[in-house]
């Protein structure tokens, strides 16, 4: 990925030799791909509908942590927002206040994204929505309509 980046950047003007280790294992299915990957793909000139065609892609909206503060928690972490701004105060504000209070749901359940990977379903995110949860589904990406199970039964696990 260097590589090609500094070979789109600087053209010509250097020489790049890829180098490769065979100490360096290869990356395994699962592992996360953030926002900035769009980024990435749009600097050489990939197109992203493309990209996810070819290597079977998917949107990964979360990590759900199992047995991780006792055996049988479960949290999800969402990539995307909690609940809608309001009176000028982020969500998560109003959800410690009922929290400490003792009656608020889990934080994931005020979460589009935690919602969307329960349903197995994914919508990009429409920006031009502007205050609307559809802005906000996910801030995070690799991409395609239908999400994946997760298959490991401790730890991290991603949702896609």
């Amino acid at each position: 990925m260097a590589a090609a980046a500094l070979s789109r950047v600087l053209g010509r003007a250097v020489e790049i030799e890829l180098i490769e280790s065979e100490a360096i294992g290869t990356v395994g299915v699962g592992e996360a791909t953030i926002l900035h990957l769009q980024y990435f793909n749009r600097l050489l000139g990939i197109d992203e509908d493309d990209f996810v065609r070819r290597t079977a892609a998917t949107f990964k909206l979360g990590i759900e942590f199992v047995d991780w503060g006792r055996i049988g928690d479960r949290y999800f972490h969402p990539f995307g927002t909690y609940g809608q701004e309001m009176e000028g105060l982020h969500f998560h504000h109003f959800w410690l206040r009922q929290a400490h209070l003792g009656g608020a749901l889990e934080l994931d359940r005020f979460s589009i994204g935690a919602d969307a990977a329960r349903a197995r379903r994914f919508q990009r995110p429409d920006h031009s929505r502007v205050g609307s949860p559809l802005g906000t589904i996910t801030t995070r990406s690799s991409s395609t309509p239908r999400s994946t199970p997760a298959t490991c039964a401790s730890g991290p696990r991603p949702v896609a």
